[in-house]
């Protein structure tokens, strides 16, 4: 769209400042201003929430130490340590703990073992929850032995030797000879592992970590052959030191065709003949005619006979 000068009116082009017709400065044409829009109703920002402090982290602990590091002895996280056929109470056994007032309840025993007799003294070892009783029993008997040690008595840790299958608890301790206890070395094994697992979470917290014994591997160092020290087989009899002498002089007389016994590989041999029986000595290293058949010869050392 064209310019007109605001004076004359006449059309201008170009880029001059003054009207080309009547010399009238001229000025930028005046763009009218857009309307300013109406204001906008302000709408509130969302607000952030505050900033929360974060949760303190638990330091990791394994599984199996966060699980037994409360632990007390034969609580809920309790496993045996042994084969089940252990840890079945017989009824009479509950009974007999409950009338010597050992316990109450038929879950506070755990272990057992020991014979239950009619005539004679009976010698039992209960493991309870809160420790070990040693009994001593006989029906209609005033001088009966009942004697509880609690976990984590010093006297429980010396309670048996797994190695030597022997108690090492003493009569003193108990008041009668722990020996007199009939039970398998292998049922005494799985007390002592539980008594002492027990100990172990009443003195520490923590239960006992059993690891098998290693024994010592022995190599036997045998005798390698070498290229410049063969070994060589010596017999140990004194037979069987002639026999492999009479193999090595037979060895040696077959290397250089000398005639010799064939048992004893002795030289000293005589020809026969069957008719005559007129000997014919031989000397060592001449063979023997063998075209006749009725010619036996001798061994002068043996007395063995062949045909040649």
């Amino acid at each position: 769209m064209a310019n007109f000068c605001s004076n004359c009116g006449t059309p201008i082009s170009g880029t001059g400042k003054f009207c080309s017709e009547c010399g009238q400065p001229l000025t930028a044409p005046q763009i009218p201003a857009a309307p300013f829009p109406a204001p906008v109703a302000a709408v509130p920002l969302p607000v952030a929430d505050e900033p929360t402090a974060p949760a303190p982290t638990e330091a990791y602990t394994p599984q199996e130490v966060r699980a037994t590091a409360p632990m007390k002895p034969f609580d809920e996280n309790w496993k045996p340590l042994s084969d089940d056929k252990y840890y079945n109470i017989p009824p009479l056994f509950t009974a007999l703990a409950k009338t010597l007032g050992i316990t109450d309840s038929d879950d506070e025993i755990v272990m057992v073992c020991g014979t239950i007799h009619s005539s004679i003294k009976s010698y039992l070892i209960f493991v309870l929850k809160t420790g070990v009783a040693f009994v001593r029993w006989l029906q209609d008997n005033k001088d009966n032995i009942v004697t509880v040690i609690p976990y984590g008595d010093e006297r429980l840790d010396r309670f048996y030797d797994r190695e030597w299958a022997k108690f090492k608890i003493t009569e003193k301790d108990i008041g009668f000879k722990p020996n007199k206890v009939l039970a398998y070395p292998v049922q005494l094994k799985a007390l002592d592992m539980e008594i002492k697992n027990a100990q172990h979470i009443v003195k520490t917290g923590m239960p006992f970590e059993f690891k098998p014994k290693e024994k010592p591997q022995v190599v036997k160092s045998m005798p390698t052959a070498t290229a410049s020290v063969p070994i060589e087989y010596v017999p140990f009899t004194k037979r069987g030191r002639e026999k492999q002498a009479i193999r090595e002089r037979l060895e040696e007389n077959q290397k250089n065709a000398v005639a010799c016994c064939p048992k004893c590989g002795s030289v000293s041999i005589s020809a026969n003949t069957k008719k005559s029986g007129v000997g014919i000595g031989l000397t060592p290293g001449i063979g023997i005619y063998s075209g006749s058949k009725k010619v036996l010869i001798t061994c002068l050392n043996c007395g063995h006979r062949w045909k040649p």
